[in-house]
């Protein structure tokens, strides 16, 4: 909604007083932090933040307005500052240039709109990323959105995370900022790695060579594994991902798309009555497992059975198998290995101990892996590469060290021609590829070629 006031002139502007601010359209919002809007300032196109906190405005809108000076002053492109104070309603205001025909680098690399002009736009972002890094400028958050392109030039427009050194970054900081350009990136990024580091290496001064390579391979491994395990934490806990609930005796976590279309706590007290009514898939002592639709949404579900006050108490201490299948479930899809969505793993709590817990996934239409295997109908030559793709799975897994003690053809099921897991309670995660790691991986191996044809 359009809106003007007034904030009293602190640019040493001897024109006026105060400056008369036009707020047109709202572009973004952070809830009860900031406000951002496209306006008019002084007859000039502006971007207008409003810093909205009582407690931290000031500051926050004090150390954007150093940052914006700070990178002009040691030559990098970005938005000029066009006026800062206060509104009427006593909120920080900070009024910046609106860069003319300039977009953010998100929308102009989009993957899924990539053109020939793309990779030249990304080798200048990597120069500019260079001339930052040669300026002293380490920026902690290399969010495409936060850096603009209009044609010709790059221009840097959120200092938040931005922190200034007195001299220029050194290499070893310069490998880390870099890797994380290419942690969690499209395939546009991994495969023009080698032309964007030249370009990098150049503005540098550097010689780039496969040592170098491999040390930025080296770092982008562990900082995907540093954002893995950032990226669980926030799925044990409400968030932008998830959602946390306790109701009753029960404990849950759910995914938003799940969480966002049902009552959860109305679903918690369901879970026994579905599990009664929905297909049977698995039942045994310590488990069952079964297929139900609910809401709409064709689920799995599978409760883990209580089984007396020792067994409550061991799980109450180590952690329910439940949300273990449930951090694993993400943890593999953050891989990129194929694996039934976790939508939600609830505990069922008695006097503070967990009695029985559940976990829900989406249901994986398709075979099971020895049902091909043993499928008259399919040719040696099907059967050898649905083998290759299975394989495929564990050298991921090893690459993750991650290991899986179980791991017989009836625990994978072939959806669409790929291989998916879909029972997790037997997979571990190891700190490193030791000899521990090397023989449980050698174990499970042996027990997928074994167990191959489900008969053994």
């Amino acid at each position: 909604m359009a809106s003007v006031f007034k904030i009293p002139n602190s640019l040493g502007s001897t024109s006026s007083k105060t400056t008369i601010v036009h707020c047109q359209h709202l572009v973004r919002i952070i809830s009860g932090l900031r406000e951002v809007y496209e306006g008019h300032c002084n007859g000039q196109n502006a971007i207008i933040k409003i810093f909205l906190s009582k407690l931290h405005g000031k500051r926050h809108c004090c150390r954007e307005l150093r940052g914006f000076q700070k990178l002009a002053s040691r030559g990098l492109e970005t938005a000029t500052v066009l006026a800062q104070g206060q509104n009427e309603n006593g909120h920080f205001v900070l009024v910046l240039e609106k860069i003319k025909n300039a977009q953010e680098l998100l929308a102009v690399i989009d993957p899924a709109k990539a053109t020939a002009e793309t990779v030249p736009i990304l080798k200048k972002f990597f120069a500019f990323v260079a001339k930052m890094h040669q300026a002293g400028i380490d920026q902690r958050d290399f969010n495409l959105g936060n850096f603009l392109w209009d044609g010709k030039r790059i221009y840097a427009i959120d200092p938040a995370q931005i922190h200034f050194h007195s001299g220029y970054l050194s290499k070893q900081k310069s490998l880390w900022q870099l890797a994380g350009l290419f942690t969690g990136r499209s395939d546009l990024f991994q495969k023009n790695k080698v032309e964007f580091l030249n370009m990098y290496s150049q503005v540098r001064g550097w010689e780039f060579d496969n040592p170098t390579l491999q040390e930025i391979e080296k770092l982008v491994v562990k900082k995907r594994r540093l954002a893995t395990k950032r990226h669980l934490k926030k799925l044990l806990r409400t968030s932008k991902h998830a959602v946390k609930i306790r109701h009753e005796h029960y404990v849950g976590i759910f995914k938003r798309p799940l969480f966002d279309q049902l009552d959860p706590r109305e679903f918690v007290k369901k879970l026994d009555t579905l599990i009664e009514s929905g297909q049977i898939l698995k039942i045994g002592d310590s488990t069952c497992v079964v297929r139900c639709v609910y809401s709409g949404f064709d689920i799995v579900i599978k409760r883990y059975n209580y089984q007396g006050l020792w067994h409550s108490l061991r799980h109450t201490i180590k952690g329910s198998r439940a949300k273990k299948c449930w951090r694993f479930g993400h943890l593999l899809t953050a891989a990129g290995i194929g694996c039934a969505a976790p939508l939600g793993a609830v505990e069922e709590r008695r006097f503070g101990m967990i009695r029985q817990s559940y976990i829900i996934n989406a249901f994986v239409e398709g075979p099971l892996l020895y049902v091909t295997m043993n499928d008259p109908n399919c040719s040696p030559k099907e059967r050898e590469a649905i083998v290759q793709k299975a394989e495929r799975v564990l050298e991921q897994l090893g690459q993750n060290h991650l290991t899986h003690s179980d791991m017989k053809s009836s625990n994978m099921i072939i959806c669409n021609g790929e291989p998916v897991l879909i029972d997790l309670d037997s997979m571990r995660q190891h700190r490193n590829k030791g000899p521990y790691f090397e023989n449980r991986y050698e174990k499970m191996i042996q027990t997928f070629h074994r167990r191959l044809d489900g008969k053994r």
